[in-house]
């Protein structure tokens, strides 16, 4: 009569408007810790990012005693350096890749120039009677051996380089190696062929090595100099053969010339038929040999500076 029953708010002796306060400061409290261990446990953006990008960029600890660990590109020696321009050209690797590139691309082209030439100087002395359509059609078979083979030499050097290095642990240098000896092989083959039904294996082997020498330079001067200018270090490479096969391209027309007589309407024409260019295979299977002692030295270079490095990377 007169006596209630208290309140819960009464009982509490506070006024109700201050414990709805301290309530929702509580609540507010509450979420920003839950916030924050979630915020604790997620990657961060720049994490995500790091993940993302740790196949293309190193990380190491900057802990005093921690070991650093490099992965497999800070490893790969075409993402570490980068030679161009004036440092590229006082660079020792660049001489004896150009070196190389000259003399072996330098043969290859003379055999590709002038394979109509060794056609006609076959066929005429094989035969007599030929036919200009004759011989016109028998140069555009070697044309087309040429075009093959050199497709097949760029597709193999490819698939050949990849197995020596991830395969053998080998320099793809090696290609070099086997392209050398594939021009050797031709060169042989055309001091001595003098049925022009075989021909085919001048002008086949010619292409394939041609094709293996193009399609695994790139990836020695990538390696060699760095990914970031190779398409100015390949164009600076690719002038070697432009000197180089002037050079052969040359002797052979004067050792063709020589052996040729003029006809009545001023053409040339030479009816000696393997020693109408003899002479010029001579010079350029001695360039052969020139090309696989460089590309040795090369080899052994590269494996000389690949140590110095590796004890720079990994010291003991």
């Amino acid at each position: 009569m007169g006596v209630g029953f208290p309140t819960p708010n009464n009982c509490a002796g506070r006024p109700p408007k201050r414990q709805r306060q301290e309530v929702d400061e509580a609540a507010a409290r509450e979420q920003q810790d839950v916030e924050s261990s979630i915020t604790a446990t997620s990657p961060t953006l720049d994490d995500q990012d790091s993940d993302e990008t740790s196949s293309l960029m190193s990380k190491s600890s900057s802990l005093p005693g921690d070991v650093l660990v490099s992965n497999s590109v800070d490893l790969d020696r075409s993402h570490r350096i980068d030679i161009r321009g004036w440092n590229l050209l006082r660079n020792v690797d660049f001489w004896q890749q150009f070196l190389i590139m000259g003399i072996l691309a330098g043969i290859g082209l003379m055999t590709i120039n002038n394979i109509g030439h060794d056609v006609n100087a076959l066929w005429k002395k094989y035969d007599d009677t030929v036919s200009e359509e004759f011989l016109i059609y028998r140069q555009q078979i070697h044309v087309s051996i040429l075009s093959i083979c050199s497709f097949a030499g760029r597709l193999s050097s490819g698939v050949g380089s990849d197995f020596l290095v991830k395969v053998l642990h080998a320099s793809r240098v090696w290609c070099l190696i086997i392209a050398s000896l594939i021009f050797c092989v031709a060169q042989i083959c055309a001091l001595n062929v003098t049925n022009p039904h075989l021909l085919g294996f001048v002008s086949g082997l010619s292409g394939l090595g041609y094709g293996f020498l193009f399609g695994v330079f790139p990836s020695i001067v990538a390696e060699t100099f760095g990914i970031h200018g190779l398409s100015q270090n390949w164009g600076l490479m690719t002038l070697s053969p432009v000197v180089s096969g002037n050079i052969f391209n040359v002797f052979y027309g004067l050792v063709f010339d020589r052996h040729s007589v003029v006809g009545p309407g001023g053409e040339r024409s030479c009816l000696d038929g393997l020693d109408c260019y003899r002479s010029a295979y001579f010079v350029t299977l001695g360039a052969c040999g020139l090309g696989l002692l460089v590309t040795l030295w090369t080899i052994r270079h590269q494996h000389l500076v690949r140590m110095r490095e590796a004890k720079i990377l990994v010291p003991e």
